[in-house]
C-alpha cells in the first residue's frame, strides 16, 4: 500500500520530521515551499530580507539596558528576530544551494582549529588564557587566520 494514498497531506509541509536539527529542518521547509511558488525570483529578495531582519534584529538588541537583566518579555522578542534572521539565512543559502548545517559545521571545525592555536601559542608564552585581555587573543587568532588554519 502507498502511504501516500493512505493518509492524505492537510500541508505542504507534512512529513518533515520534527526531530531534524533546525537548520536541516529550515532547509527542508524552504524547500518545499519553493516548489509551489512560495519563493522569491531570485537571490536579491532573500539578500534583502536578510538585511530587514538583522535591523530588526538589532532594534530589539539596542532596547537592553546592560545594567538589568533580560526581561522575559525582551528575551522572547530577541530570540524570534534572531529565528527570524537565521531563517532567512538559511534561504540564503537554499538560493546558493549551500546546505547551511554544513556551513556552520565547517565554520565550527575552522573555529576549533583556530582556538586550538591560540591556547597554544599562550601555553608556548607561559600565558594563560584567562590571564590574558581579548586583544592579546585577538592578536593570536589574526596570526591563525594569516595562517590559514583551519582552511
Amino acid at each position: 500500500i502507498n502511504k501516500a494514498k493512505e493518509k492524505p497531506k492537510d500541508s505542504v509541509l507534512s512529513g518533515i520530521p520534527k526531530e531534524l536539527p533546525a537548520l536541516q529542518r529550515s532547509l527542508k521547509v524552504i524547500e518545499k515551499v519553493s516548489k509551489v511558488g512560495f519563493q522569491w525570483e531570485n537571490l536579491q529578495g532573500p539578500l534583502e530580507k536578510v538585511k530587514e531582519e538583522l535591523g530588526e534584529f538589532l532594534q530589539e538588541v539596542e532596547k537592553i539596558d546592560a545594567t538589568k537583566e533580560i526581561s522575559l518579555d525582551q528575551r522572547e522578542k530577541i530570540e524570534a528576530e534572531l529565528g527570524d534572521l537565521i531563517f532567512t539565512l538559511s534561504n540564503v543559502s537554499y538560493f546558493l544551494s549551500i546546505n547551511p548545517e554544513d556551513a556552520l559545521r565547517k565554520m565550527l571545525n575552522r573555529f576549533e582549529k583556530r582556538f586550538r592555536f591560540v591556547e597554544d601559542q599562550a601555553k608556548a608564552q607561559g600565558k594563560q588564557l584567562k590571564s590574558m585581555t581579548l586583544e592579546e587573543m585577538d592578536e593570536y587568532w589574526n596570526e591563525a587566520k594569516r595562517q590559514k588554519i583551519g582552511m
